[in-house]
């Protein structure tokens, strides 16, 4: 710390720079957190232990998958409603559409519970409309870039996502069976696969 000089007419300390009154940190790289790659490693194998059981059994998988669906909604649904209950800036029009559709994804999650068969089928319906959606807008986006370059890989995948959605529909309802189970798998096994990855990577860094 450097020492204080003073005015010599008056004899009052002159004032400092902010940065005077402090040691300069000593320069050098930061450290980065460590990763511990066992657990990491560990739970990748998890992932995929997981995603294969959820192969072998899709329709079991889909009843873990809409159970893990239905407290998602009754969670959001409850805090939806808490929150419309406890906003009091807001206007009472907003605070009771707030709390309506927090009782709505309430009442959904109960139903998915109430009647499991009907739930993955309601659910099934919805990813297929979802895909279908989403493959006619990545196809028009697509046409849409047609001056740049790799347009066509755009309107290839959203043909696929499309044709994806209309085969959910077109075997209806043994699909709802099993689709919400097979996207457990997949989901799984690309956890999986990632974690594991990441876990060979940070024990490489390690030993270099």
């Amino acid at each position: 710390m450097t020492e204080p000089t003073f005015d010599p007419r008056t004899g009052a300390p002159e004032p400092t720079a902010p940065e005077d009154n402090f040691e300069r940190a000593e320069d050098g790289p930061v450290p980065r957190p460590s990763l511990n790659w066992k657990w990491m490693a560990f739970a990748g194998v998890i992932y995929l232990i997981g995603g294969f059981v959820a192969f072998l059994n899709p329709f079991i998988a889909s009843l873990i998958a809409q159970s893990l669906i239905a407290a998602a909604f009754l969670i959001g649904g409850i805090v939806a409603m808490w929150l419309a209950f406890r906003n009091e800036d807001g206007t009472t029009g907003g605070r009771l559409l707030g709390g309506f559709a927090g009782l709505l994804a309430v009442v959904f999650a109960i139903a998915l519970w109430a009647n499991p068969l009907a739930g993955l089928l309601s659910l099934t319906l919805t990813i297929a409309s979802l895909f279908l959606a989403m493959g006619v807008l990545r196809v028009w986006l697509g046409v849409q870039m047609r001056e740049r370059e790799g347009w066509g890989w755009i309107v290839a995948s959203g043909v696929v996502t499309a044709a994806l959605g209309v085969f959910i529909f077109a075997t209806l309802p043994e699909a709802a069976l099993s689709i919400l189970g097979l996207f457990l798998g997949i989901e799984l096994t690309f956890a999986g696969v990632a974690h594991i990855a990441t876990a060979l990577a940070a024990r490489k860094s390690e030993t270099s």
